[in-house]
């Protein structure tokens, strides 16, 4: 019986382990990349803001706390109801339990920057810290072999509920994920084809898209279908991002790369229809330097130091290309 007892607890023990180091999936952080660009019109900035609207993401990341925090506090209620000496436990789970309740009216709030650092800061301590303290209080209950197999079988039950959920909550921010990156390429094709209008040579900005659909949505999509479990899921959502959420090197960048594509077309074309009088120094000289940039970056997740250093020379490039446009002949 003591070996059963012990593969028991070690198996809880890993579950608590993975509860507490799962990565959470929290919404792309898609507005930092558009809000902060100057070289977009504001119509457009406006229309990327909203197609980027993270608020169905945000909910199924809360959902997928709720799962770990109903596993966790749920048994712990099992281990109270069956060894009563341990009924201290109960405040860990309420804690965790106000906790949630604090992140999901953050995410009823759309408010995605609240959400990610109260999750960092308060919610992930204390979930590592339950379990370590939970398992210490069982081992030393010395539970009967009557409650050792109540126990076990209400885990089981309850690791089953939790593997149902989590992967409902991944599926549907996955889901919702590859939704807000169809309605923010779709703006951006509405920006290509007023450019296209205007008859600026637009190639590479649909390169861009179509690559991003080829290398980061398509295979989203896929790995999406072919999953069957939450652990799979996360994989495959944390090695397709389209902007600068994933924290490995997985990420396409696009909106900065769209943007450096978008002010060489424009430099061309105006180049060419004032017969290359126009001094375009300034903006060169920032965009090679957001170039340089983004090639140290590669498809790495880039800090908010190096975000200055990519954004601040995409912005002056745009107010350089501006400058020069309102003195076409002018030195």
């Amino acid at each position: 019986m003591a070996r059963r007892t012990f593969v028991f607890l070690s198996a809880l023990s890993a579950m608590m382990l993975c509860l507490a180091f799962a990565a959470n999936i929290v919404p792309s952080t898609v507005y930092s990349s558009i809000s902060s660009n100057a070289s977009v019109g504001l119509n457009y900035r406006a229309a990327l803001i909203a197609a980027a609207d993270n608020s169905k993401v945000l909910s199924s990341a809360a959902q997928f706390i709720s799962c770990k925090t109903n596993f966790t506090a749920t048994f712990i209620d099992q281990v109270n109801d069956e060894v009563p000496s341990l009924s201290n436990l109960t405040s860990l789970s309420g804690n965790l339990l106000q906790q949630t309740a604090q992140l999901q009216l953050y995410a009823n709030e759309k408010n995605y920057s609240l959400f990610r650092d109260y999750m960092i800061s308060t919610y992930n301590p204390e979930l590592k810290q339950i379990g370590p303290a939970v398992l210490s209080s069982i081992r030393s209950a010395n539970l009967t072999a009557n409650a050792t197999a109540i126990l076990r079988a209400e885990y089981n039950s309850s690791r089953q509920s939790y593997a149902n959920c989590s992967f409902s909550a991944v599926r549907s921010y996955a889901l919702n994920k590859i939704q807000t990156y169809d309605n923010i390429t779709a703006q951006y094709d509405v920006q290509i084809s007023g450019l296209d209008a205007q008859g600026v040579d637009t190639s590479a900005m649909s390169s861009l898209l179509q690559n991003a659909t080829a290398q980061v949505i398509g295979p989203l999509s896929q790995g999406l279908n072919k999953s069957t479990n939450s652990s799979q899921l996360l994989a495959v959502v944390r090695q397709h991002c389209l902007f600068n959420e994933c924290s490995s090197a997985s990420n396409y960048h696009l909106a900065a790369r769209f943007e450096i594509a978008k002010l060489d077309a424009i430099m061309a074309k105006a180049q060419s229809v004032a017969n290359g009088t126009i001094n375009f120094t300034n903006a060169t000289e920032s965009i090679g330097a957001a170039n340089s940039a983004l090639a140290s970056i590669g498809s790495s997740h880039y800090n908010q130091s190096l975000h200055l250093v990519l954004w601040d020379n995409i912005t002056y490039a745009s107010k350089a290309i501006r400058a020069a446009l309102a003195r076409p002949k002018g030195g």
